[in-house]
């Protein structure tokens, strides 16, 4: 624990003994010449140690001084930083445990809704949306399972309930335009347009799918897209594009009311 300007104390003082004990031809002192040479030792050592060390920096504490200026500004910003990510991770805390609600509520009203109307356009069985909370991760907490996927699971009268890739085109068809009408439902539209949905289906599916667009004609109107008679049947008015000419188009209307009062008189 000495440095090197107490070794030089006590090496003066000792050297004074030894210059003493030079004088003195009759005795000699063996343990002050002991530790005279281990105080010279120690003190080459610190000596080889200063010379590692270099020259001091006589501007070291005004660097410190510049540096520390400099880190006030940059710890403060670094606690903003981190004052901001604990205010989004809050933040989106929130809105997760909200958006689970909506979703969860949703998914409760569109299953009730597609189940209503899977068994009113095939006559009985069930439907529904399901979350694949066996494809989420063992260790996955319960509250998460929302997060899962969903399948549609479909059960028409007198057959197992499946997922929709085994069922027959037409039943695919009857079965996502309930899942797509129940989900209209929860946010519904003044009209909804159709393109060519009844093309995969036969005569009596056919019938289904009018069913249904009657079923849902009292609150929503519907422009659909058809080459089906019996499609077109159901339609209050017809709108086609006919040419009388080469290359003129016409549009004609059609309705229906009236073409059948003409027909009745």
């Amino acid at each position: 624990g000495m440095n090197i300007r107490d070794y030089d104390n006590k090496y003066d003082i000792l050297s004074g003994k030894k210059e003493a004990v030079r004088a003195d031809k009759n005795g000699k002192d063996d343990e002050i010449m002991e530790q005279i040479a281990e105080l010279e030792s120690e003190r080459a050592k610190l000596e080889q140690q200063l010379g590692k060390i270099g020259a001091v920096n006589l501007a070291a504490v005004a660097e410190l001084a510049e540096v520390n200026e400099r880190l006030q500004p940059l710890a403060q910003q670094t606690a903003d930083i981190a004052a901001s990510m604990e205010t989004l991770t809050e933040a989106i805390a929130s809105i997760d445990e909200t958006t689970k609600t909506l979703f969860m509520q949703t998914l409760e009203a569109v299953n009730n809704e597609l189940a209503n109307l899977f068994a009113k356009v095939f006559g009985g069985g069930q439907a529904s949306l399901t979350l694949n909370t066996d494809d989420m991760p063992a260790n996955a907490p319960k509250s998460e399972q929302w997060r899962a996927g969903l399948t549609l699971m479909a059960q028409p009268k007198g057959k197992r309930n499946s997922r929709l890739a085994v069922l027959s085109g037409g039943e695919k068809t009857l079965t996502a335009l309930s899942l797509i009408f129940a989900i209209f439902k929860q946010h519904p539209a003044p009209f909804c347009v159709l393109d060519e949905v009844d093309a995969p289906l036969d005569d009596a599916n056919v019938a289904r799918f009018t069913s249904l667009i009657h079923e849902l004609a009292d609150d929503l109107q519907f422009i659909f897209i058809s080459h089906n008679k019996l499609t077109m049947q159901i339609a209050d008015e017809l709108k086609g594009v006919t040419m009388p000419s080469a290359g003129i188009s016409t549009l004609v209307s059609v309705s229906l009311d009236e073409a059948a009062r003409y027909l009745s008189d």
